[in-house]
C-alpha cells in the first residue's frame, strides 16, 4: 500500500470541468487582461468589447438569461404533482423564501462587486484562495464541522505554498523595462527640427536636445518603477494610490459574501427542496430589476469630468468641445458606442472595434447570458451532489487556463522577458499547490502517513460499520442473558 491513495472518482466530477469551461468561455470572449508597463492589454477574442465598460448593462444581459432560461427549464422539467401539492412541502418552501431572497441579494452584490473591481484591473490583489477558509468557517458554524489533521495540512499548504509566495512575489520586480539611451536622440532630434528655420537651430537646438534627453530619462525612470512591483502602476496616479488598499478590502469582502451565500444556499436546498431552476429564475428577476434601477440612476447622475472620476467610473460620454463626462454606467453611452462603431463617421480614423466585431459582440452578449445560466445551474448541481468546497476546483482550472493563455500570447508576440517568465512560473506553482491543498481537503487523495487519513470520511464510515457489527454480535447474547434472568 502506497503512502498516497486516490478515492474512487465520483460520477458527478464531470460537472466540475463543465463549470470551469463555462467560465473560460465567458471570460475568453470578453476579458482576459495582463499588465504591460503602463497599460492593461485585453487579449480576449472580442478584443475591447463595449460591454466591459458598462457594468449594469452587462448584468441586464446576464440576468435576462437567468429569467428566460430559468422559466423555460422550470416548466419543462416537471416534478410529481402530488409531491408539489403536499402541505408539508409547501410549508417548507414558504419558510425558506425570506432567507432565500436575502441570500440571493447577497450573491448578486458579490457578483457585481467582483466585476467592478475586475473592471478597474485590480485583480492583482484578489487572493481568492482564502475562500476555502471562509467556507470552512461558515460550514463549521452551521454543521458543527471538526477540523482534522488532513484539513489542517490542506490549510497550511494553501497558505504557505500558495497565498504567501504569490503575495511576496508581487512586491518584487515584475518585468524588465526596455530602457533607451538618453544619448541616442538623433532620430527624435531630426524629426523635431526638420521643419524648423535653419537660422533658429543654433539657439533652439540645445534646448530641444535637452528636452528630448530629459523625456527619455523620465520615461526610463517611470518604466523601471512600474516594473519594480505589481502595484506601482496604480501608485503613480495622484490620489489613486490608496484605492489599491480599498480594492484588496473589496475583494476580501466579495470572497466572504460569496462563501456565505453559497453555504447558506446549500443548506436551503437540502431543507426546502426548491429546484435549481426556480432559484435561478428568482435570482434573475431580482438581479434584472436591481440593475435596471441602478442603470437609470447612474445614467442620470455622472461621476464628473476630472481624471479622478475616470479612475472610479468607466462609462465615458465623449465630447469634442469640452471635457469628457464619466458615469458609473450610462445606457445612452452604450448605444452611442455601438452606433459609432457600426456606422463610423470618419472611416479614415483608426478604430479598435470594427462593425463586424461589434455585431459579434452583440451576439456574444446573448451567448454570455446562456453561459451564465448554464454555469449557475451546474454550480447548484455541484453544491447538491458534491458540496460547496468542490466549487473551488473549477476556479483553479479557470485561473490555470487563463495564466497559460497569457504566457502563450506573450511568447508568440515576443513581449516576455526572463523576469516575467520567473513570475509566471511562480504563479503556476502556487496554483498547483492550491489545487493540491483543495483535493487533500476534499479527500480526493488520501495521505496514508502520520495518521493523516485517520479521520477522512471513508475511514470514519468503516469504523462506524465495525461498531455496528460489534453491537449486532453482542445483541443475541444480551437477549439470552435476559431470558435466563427471567427463568431464574
Amino acid at each position: 500500500m502506497g503512502v498516497i491513495g486516490c478515492i474512487k472518482p465520483n460520477r458527478f466530477y464531470w460537472l466540475l470541468l463543465l463549470s470551469a469551461l463555462c467560465k473560460i468561455a465567458t471570460n475568453f470572449l470578453f476579458r482576459i487582461e495582463f499588465q504591460r508597463y503602463r497599460f492593461n492589454i485585453n487579449i480576449s477574442i472580442l478584443g475591447y468589447p463595449v460591454l466591459n465598460d458598462h457594468i449594469f448593462v452587462r448584468f441586464i444581459y446576464y440576468y435576462f438569461g437567468y429569467v428566460i432560461l430559468g422559466s423555460i427549464f422550470s416548466k419543462t422539467l416537471r416534478i410529481n404533482r402530488e409531491y408539489i401539492d403536499n402541505d408539508i412541502f409547501k410549508n417548507i418552501k414558504s419558510k425558506a423564501l425570506p432567507p432565500l431572497l436575502l441570500i440571493i441579494i447577497i450573491y448578486i452584490i458579490y457578483e457585481m462587486l467582483i466585476f467592478y473591481l475586475d473592471q478597474k484591473s485590480l485583480d492583482c490583489v484578489n487572493f481568492w484562495v482564502l475562500e476555502i477558509f471562509f467556507i470552512h468557517i461558515f460550514l463549521s458554524k452551521t454543521e458543527n464541522l471538526k477540523l482534522y489533521s488532513h484539513q489542517i495540512l490542506s490549510f497550511a499548504i494553501i497558505f504557505l505554498l500558495s497565498f504567501a509566495p504569490k503575495l511576496i512575489s508581487s512586491f518584487f520586480r515584475q518585468c524588465e523595462y526596455p530602457n533607451q539611451d538618453p544619448n541616442d536622440i538623433d532620430e527624435a532630434y531630426i524629426n523635431m527640427t526638420k521643419t524648423m528655420d535653419p537660422s533658429l537651430l543654433p539657439i533652439m537646438g540645445e534646448i530641444i536636445n535637452q528636452t528630448i534627453r530629459y523625456s527619455i530619462m523620465k520615461a526610463n525612470e517611470e518604466g523601471n518603477r512600474i516594473c519594480s512591483n505589481k502595484y506601482n502602476i496604480f501608485l503613480l496616479d495622484d490620489y489613486f494610490g490608496y484605492f489599491i488598499a480599498l480594492a484588496a478590502v473589496g475583494y476580501l469582502i466579495s470572497s466572504i459574501l460569496k462563501s456565505y451565500s453559497l453555504v447558506k444556499l446549500s443548506l436551503i436546498k437540502k431543507k426546502s427542496f426548491i429546484s435549481s431552476d426556480k432559484i435561478i429564475t428568482l435570482m434573475g428577476i431580482i438581479g434584472l430589476a436591481l440593475n435596471i434601477i441602478l442603470l437609470i440612476i447612474s445614467s442620470l447622475f455622472p461621476c464628473g469630468e476630472s481624471d479622478l472620476s475616470s479612475n472610479f467610473c468607466s462609462s465615458v460620454k465623449h465630447d469634442e468641445t469640452k471635457n469628457n463626462t464619466y458615469y458609473l454606467d450610462n445606457f445612452l453611452n452604450y448605444i452611442a458606442d455601438i452606433r459609432d462603431d457600426l456606422f463610423p463617421k470618419n472611416k479614415d480614423v483608426y478604430r479598435r472595434r470594427t462593425p463586424k466585431i461589434i455585431i459579434a459582440e452583440i451576439i456574444c452578449s446573448f451567448i454570455m447570458s446562456i453561459l451564465g445560466f448554464a454555469k449557475m445551474r451546474i454550480d447548484l448541481s455541484i453544491i447538491e451532489m458534491l458540496g460547496v468546497f468542490h466549487l473551488l476546483i473549477p476556479e483553479v482550472i479557470y485561473i490555470f487556463a487563463k495564466d497559460i493563455y497569457i504566457i502563450i500570447y506573450k511568447v508568440v508576440n515576443n513581449i516576455i522577458d526572463i523576469t516575467q517568465i520567473t513570475q509566471s512560473i511562480i504563479i503556476i506553482i502556487t496554483q498547483f499547490f492550491t489545487f493540491i491543498g483543495i483535493i487533500i481537503y476534499l479527500e480526493i487523495i488520501e495521505l496514508r502517513f502520520c495518521k493523516l487519513n485517520e479521520n477522512i470520511n471513508k475511514n470514519i464510515a468503516l469504523r462506524g460499520n465495525e461498531d455496528i457489527e460489534e453491537i449486532s454480535e453482542m445483541e443475541p447474547l444480551s437477549k439470552a442473558n435476559t431470558l435466563l434472568d427471567n427463568d431464574n
